[in-house]
């Protein structure tokens, strides 16, 4: 299987859980016996990784300097979701499409199934997207017809019959994103215009998908980690 470059998103402040913990970045938090980056990492190990930092970036970057399978590419200032992912484009060679993840969030599926899916339909986009979730009103709502991405909800507050929760994971073509400014957000303007204007899709799971948001979201995630070790 071709390598590809997998973007992780590690630049958020963290707000919501500014009083649990305000001297390391998010994916820098132990959660399950180890800092939830580590998960990810050991998840995507087949992939060229680039963290796309911001937020207190000296701590990935003192981990990860001498590091030969991490890049990181540090925001000079907040630029969006949507910069972070242009900033760091310099740092994918040798392919023409890329994968982006959420750097709080995991979710345990086939990666090789989503990506021949992703090549199988020819998509210019293609969405990560669960029908297992319990509370929409907080995560980002995906409408679809067939398989084909209708509209994209960031944090809606309305359900729509037969939506999916997006699980934080892209494939991206990467000629694509050369309209975009380097100040942007990924869910709000990058998206909602590649669905509107190429061909979007899902690739449906039915997996949970776990983020570490909220205390209350971290020790979810903990205890999911926790139980791994015992199965």
């Amino acid at each position: 299987m071709q390598t590809y470059n997998c973007l992780i998103l590690c630049g958020g402040q963290g707000t919501r859980i500014r009083e649990y913990n305000s001297n390391i970045p998010k994916s820098l938090l132990e959660v399950g016996g180890k800092r939830f980056i580590d998960h990810l990492l050991l998840q995507f190990k087949e992939f060229n990784i680039v963290l796309c930092t911001g937020y207190l970036s000296n701590h990935f970057e003192n981990l990860f300097s001498n590091s030969q399978t991490v890049n990181i590419s540090k925001e000079k200032k907040p630029l969006g979701t949507g910069g972070a992912i242009l900033n760091a484009i310099k740092y994918i060679d040798n392919c023409d499409s890329f994968l982006v993840i959420n750097g709080d969030s995991y979710c345990d599926f086939k990666i090789n199934n989503f990506i021949n899916s992703y090549k199988t339909e020819k998509c210019d986009l293609m969405i990560l997207a669960t029908d297992n979730y319990d509370n929409h009103s907080d995560f980002g709502m995906i409408e679809i017809r067939d398989k084909k991405i209708i509209k994209f909800h960031e944090k809606s507050s309305h359900l729509i019959k037969g939506s999916l929760k997006n699980c934080g994971i892209y494939m991206i073509k990467k000629e694509l994103l050369n309209i975009f400014n380097h100040n942007c957000s990924l869910e709000k303007d990058i998206i909602p215009t590649l669905v509107k204007n190429y061909h979007c899709s899902i690739h449906k799971i039915s997996e949970k998908v776990y983020d570490i948001g909220t205390p209350k979201r971290i020790a979810i995630a903990n205890e999911y980690f926790n139980s791994q070790k015992r199965t």
